[in-house]
């Protein structure tokens, strides 16, 4: 049986153990935050939005005035406004809604979202 290694100086042998562990850890730090840099230069998160304006207009029953008022105002210069109220009878009932549909993904081309946002839109 062969004996076991007794080092002759074990305070130099434990202080190399612990620099050489230490150079292991920041040398390792490093890379692991080189190789992290690198791969999220790889890697986009990409979003794209559909929206998509609805107006749907539905024939009042006869009889029936629809009454439809609008105001728009609109800046002239630093010191006015120009105010413009508009009133109209007709026979149509309209609404309106938006619908907005968004696709988030890391590296998403719009190819690859374009036909399901389409689906969710319809």
């Amino acid at each position: 049986m062969s004996q076991p290694f007794l080092a002759q100086e074990p305070e130099k042998v434990d202080a190399y153990i612990k620099e050489a562990t230490a150079i292991s850890l920041v040398g390792g730090g490093m890379f692991g935050a080189l190789g992290t840099t690198a791969a999220n230069a790889f890697v986009q998160d990409v979003t794209f939005r559909l929206a998509a304006d609805i107006k749907i207009t539905e024939k009042a029953h006869e009889g029936v005035i629809v009454r439809k008022d609008t105001q728009i105002s609109a800046k002239v210069s630093d010191a006015g406004t120009s105010t413009q109220r508009v009133s109209q009878a007709s026979n149509r009932k309209e609404y309106t809604a938006r619908i907005v549909t968004t696709a988030n993904q890391a590296n998403l081309k719009l190819e690859e979202a374009q036909e399901l946002m389409f689906k969710k839109t319809a």
